[in-house]
């Protein structure tokens, strides 16, 4: 996940440096980060497999990545894989649809503040990762959505 991060980082220089929208213009940059990124691919290898949190994370940042350089079909089969893992990751601890049971809600310190335990920030990542990829697969997809095919059909 590090080489991941890293190949995004290099990606997104400083505002001044890359006011204008499109691919990096530093060419160092664009080098740093595709060997990051292929030395990134060559270590995922089964995490994709895998019921993770870092396998939902990784497949989100391959898609970030795709989707910076440009690589928009390859982009979006990432955000849907990233979504269909968060998707499982979620059924497997049983709270896909479990939003009110007390075992998942924080509970109250004497104090009356609310801790926070291990399972729910957890929870609470993948949730958020699952709904950052529905919103990128929905810019990213190549497809047209069900309203833009019937527009379509009701222009032609």
């Amino acid at each position: 996940m590090k080489l991941l991060v890293c190949a995004v980082s290099q990606l997104s220089g400083a505002f001044e440096d890359e006011s204008v929208p499109g691919l990096s213009k530093v060419e160092a940059n664009l080098s740093a980060a595709e060997a990051y990124f292929q030395a990134s691919q060559r270590r995922i290898g089964m995490l994709y497999h895998e019921n993770s949190l870092a396998a939902i994370q990784c497949a989100f940042l391959t898609g970030v990545y795709l989707m910076s350089t440009m690589q928009i079909l390859a982009a979006y089969k990432c955000f849907v894989q990233a979504s269909t893992q968060c998707l499982m990751y979620l059924s497997s601890r049983g709270w896909l649809h479990d939003t009110d049971s007390p075992k998942h809600s924080p509970s109250l310190a004497r104090d009356g503040g609310v801790i926070h335990d291990r399972d729910t920030r957890t929870r609470h990542v993948v949730e958020s990762l699952y709904w950052s990829c529905l919103k990128t697969e929905q810019f990213a997809s190549p497809f047209p959505s069900s309203s833009d095919a019937l527009k379509m059909n009701l222009a032609g």
